[in-house]
């Protein structure tokens, strides 16, 4: 039989798309790979290829009677039409997760970006357009998990989906390419307060239950990963929740903003009950030392998540005054710290915590914790 497609096409979908066209691309079982250890983890995620044999059929049937089947190929138009096709029949085919096998195809597309750089512009316009299809259909995928079928566990999590990649940042180099995207394509479209508003909720809930002792970069990743986008950092600073109404105190602040729990995090006794439980039970000098050594590089990592967080929020002009604003709550609300007693009172409220038999109970605090 005569080819049914160019060969740089059958080429896309294979490698990029990862669909077979039996009849017209026949997909071996497996095939090696030369992208990074990431990279085949995610092709790994997205799940393996998948046979279209609907779509074949349809190929086959409009090249019969085709003098020269591929004659109609010379139009881009025509190949920008048959890779939508070859995705939408993808995306409806397979009931696995959609995000994760457009991120996936984005990815590989960047690798073969990469390796065509001295090809034809026709083909380089067409990986591009093959990005940014993987890039609308997952602005999809996320506000509409139903559009597509997919495990029921994966519908509910909607936009959430994407927080899996974001907190693994450094495992994927393209992923920062296509949050800009995602985010420029929901910005035009207006719904990127939709996809961002619950991010960030999640992320806050998920600082607020971090512990030095634990792994804990991945909220901080993600935070950092959004707030690099300029339109998602105005959004985030513009939140009612970035700077509480009213005159919030201290604790408020510390519970109740935006930032507050990720700036929480710390290895003092009230940020963190479990700390001199697991690290300072013993009475031994060296062991207490060697405890102040495992929490240090802890603590330092999170300092410089801090101060990258503070650098992005003020390199963004939407976000510098917001930011000003809410340093200038915290030096308000936190206004009992600086009174003689405090001090007095944070450790009488430290030995209720330890021994509450033993220590009456204390006022309640409105300064927030050392952290």
């Amino acid at each position: 039989m005569p080819s049914v497609l160019l060969a740089e096409d059958a080429d896309l979908i294979d490698a990029v798309l990862r669909v077979g066209l039996p009849g017209v691309i026949d997909v071996p079982a497996a095939r090696p790979t030369t992208a990074p250890a990431s990279m085949a983890r995610g092709a790994a995620a997205a799940g393996p290829a998948v046979d279209l044999e609907e779509l074949a059929t349809e190929l086959r049937s409009e090249a019969a009677g085709e003098a020269d089947p591929l004659a109609r190929w010379s139009d881009l138009g025509n190949r920008r039409s048959l890779i939508d096709r070859v995705l939408v029949a993808r995306l409806s085919h397979a009931n696995a997760p959609a995000v994760d096998y457009l991120i996936a195809s984005f990815r590989r597309c960047a690798v073969h970006l990469a390796k065509k750089a001295a090809s034809a512009d026709a083909l380089r316009e067409l990986l591009r357009y093959t990005e940014g299809l993987c890039v609308s259909y997952a602005g999809i995928a996320l506000l509409n998990p139903s559009m597509f079928p997919q495990p029921a566990a994966v519908e509910q999590e909607g936009p959430l989906r994407l927080l899996r990649f974001l907190r693994a940042e450094g495992d994927d180099p393209s992923l920062p390419e296509f949050i800009k995207q995602l985010t420029a394509k929901m910005q035009d479209e207006g719904t990127l307060e939709e996809l961002a508003t619950p991010l960030f909720d999640a992320l806050a809930a998920d600082a607020a239950a971090l512990s030095v002792l634990n792994p804990f970069s991945g909220p901080y990743y993600a935070l950092l990963a959004l707030l690099r986008e300029k339109p998602l950092g105005a959004l985030f600073a513009a939140s009612p929740r970035f700077v509480p109404a009213g005159a919030p105190s201290g604790a408020v602040l510390e519970s109740g903003s935006a930032l507050g729990p990720f700036f929480a995090l710390s290895a003092f006794p009230f940020a963190d009950r479990r700390v001199p439980a697991e690290c300072f039970s013993t009475s031994t000098a060296q062991a207490v030392e060697q405890s102040f050594a495992s929490l240090r590089p802890a603590l330092r990592i999170v300092q410089r998540a801090l101060g990258s967080v503070a650098t992005t929020l003020l390199k963004n002009p939407a976000a510098k005054e917001p930011f000003f604003r809410w340093v200038a709550a915290l030096c308000d609300g936190n206004a009992a710290r600086t009174q003689y007693f405090f001090h007095h009172a944070e450790i009488t409220r430290l030995l209720h915590a330890l021994s509450p038999e033993r220590t009456e109970q204390p006022p309640a605090r409105v300064a927030s914790h050392d952290g």
